[in-house]
């Protein structure tokens, strides 16, 4: 396993939950990873913690813009990022050591264009994302476990899944800057 993934990170006023999402994501035990954080305009010290983290590890790029959203964030860090496969992460989400690993291997061993683990709520703004895999075949002769992925709320954020990058860049999927609620589901449904 040795292919680059670009794990992006938008980052707005998440002082209080940033370093925890950042150890989580620099511990992975899949290493070959960048990690671009976009600081979205921040007024609290999240961009000192994203300038802090940068200076400690090598795989960090940040990325200071006016505030745009997050859409125009993660647009960006696509954009900028070099790695075959992308992951998105929330600054206020903190992931286990072998997320990426998972989602990759489960990836690469299927097949597939998109992985997706599941997602564990704790606390109001904090989510800890556990995978837990169960193949899902999505075409015209599978549509009641596409109805399953859309019940669970699997398919809504970007944050729980593995990207190819040629399928998204190929393709001109980005997130719509315009929508500010239900952007990332419209991103899923693209890709």
């Amino acid at each position: 396993m040795s292919e680059l993934i670009s794990i992006i990170i938008p980052v707005y006023n998440s002082e209080k939950y940033l370093e925890k999402c950042l150890d989580s994501v620099i511990m992975q035990t899949y290493s070959n990873i960048e990690i671009i954080i976009i600081n979205d305009g921040s007024t609290d010290k999240s961009g000192g913690i994203c300038e802090l983290y940068e200076k400690q590890d090598s795989r960090i790029k940040v990325c200071h813009i006016s505030n745009g959203g997050v859409s125009n964030a993660r647009n960006l860090g696509i954009q900028i990022c070099k790695g075959q496969y992308i992951c998105f992460v929330d600054s206020d989400d903190t992931i286990k050591n072998n997320y990426i690993e998972e989602l990759y291997r489960d990836l690469v061993f299927k097949k597939s264009d998109l992985s997706i683990c599941g997602v564990e709520v704790k606390g109001k703004h904090a989510a800890d994302l556990k995978s837990r895999f169960k193949e899902i075949k999505l075409n015209k002769n599978y549509i009641e476990e596409f109805l399953e992925l859309n019940k669970s709320y699997l398919l809504y954020g970007p944050c729980n899944k593995i990207y190819k990058t040629t399928v998204i860049k190929s393709n001109h999927i980005l997130f719509d800057v315009t929508t500010s609620y239900g952007e990332d589901l419209l991103f899923n449904f693209q890709y």
